[in-house]
């Protein structure tokens, strides 16, 4: 809710001004419904990340009947979960055209969250299971390994995600890859807690979980930043489009607008986690 009230503000100076009341109404009220529709997704004008809020309401809502679910029977559960998600999934795929609306909907995530819900529960059962004398150090080994595995993978999964040809092959090219993209995550996720301790330490240091407690609203507020420092024209440049000027980028100012869009993504995120 903060975020969305520090984005309405904000896009309150040019974007509202020419958009009808109404329709910023329905989407602020949609967003916070969980409502995942056209003005919260396709035509928001409160950050495109928002619409994300409406998915993970969505998430949390069902939590209870998927836990309930899963304490019963948690292969069973998850099976099902993935099974929907594929069967949506290919049915999107292979009989539409457009996918805008169908990209991103709950139902084409529930074979990841049933991913996220098993990590859960196989962390909490790898840790009975940890060796507290000399195997520790093979545990350790085989952990490595996995994340060596799996960063190769993402870098191969993403370059090859990247070589898509426009927007609908974008999109089909994320439904597609998106079990594999899920359970590569999951081998990094599994693997960096058993890692050895280089490893260890710098994913899991004082600052790392201070970034990850913040990360949410970071990442709710950075292309909001992003825009209003580009629409205002700050920092200043030569050229009218820097990112786009003739015979290349403009250096200076690339490097100072990708500091100031971190560094005040990072203020406005512990400004609204904490205060």
């Amino acid at each position: 809710i903060a975020c969305l009230i520090a984005t309405i503000n904000a896009s309150n100076w040019y974007m509202i001004s020419y958009l009808p009341l109404h329709f910023a109404q329905r989407n602020i009220v949609s967003t916070l419904a969980g409502a995942f529709d056209f003005s919260t997704y396709i035509a928001t004008p409160i950050g495109v990340a928002s619409w994300t809020v409406a998915i993970e309401m969505q998430a949390y809502l069902i939590f209870p009947l998927l836990a309930k679910a899963a304490r019963k029977n948690p292969w069973g559960t998850f099976a099902t979960m993935a099974a929907a998600a594929l069967l949506f999934r290919s049915f999107v795929v292979w009989g539409m055209k457009d996918y805008n609306m169908v990209v991103n909907q709950l139902i084409n995530f529930l074979d990841v969250y049933a991913v996220g819900m098993a990590c859960a529960l196989l962390y909490v059962k790898l840790t009975t299971l940890y060796p507290e004398d000399k195997r520790r150090f093979i545990w350790q080994g085989i952990a490595t390994a996995g994340i060596v595995l799996a960063i190769w993978g993402l870098k191969e999964l993403l370059q090859d995600q990247a070589s898509s040809n426009g927007q609908a092959a974008i999109q089909a090219g994320q439904m597609i890859r998106r079990p594999l993209f899920a359970g590569l995550l999951a081998l990094l996720t599994m693997s960096l807690p058993f890692a050895v301790r280089p490893i260890r330490f710098i994913t899991g240091n004082k600052l790392m979980g201070f970034l990850a407690m913040i990360s949410m609203n970071y990442y709710l507020m950075h292309q909001n930043i992003a825009v209003h420092l580009k629409r205002i024209g700050f920092p200043p440049s030569v050229h009218e489009t820097p990112n786009m000027a003739p015979g290349g980028p403009e250096k200076p100012w690339v490097y100072q607008y990708t500091f100031w869009c971190f560094a005040l993504s990072i203020l406005a995120a512990v400004a609204i986690t904490f205060l």
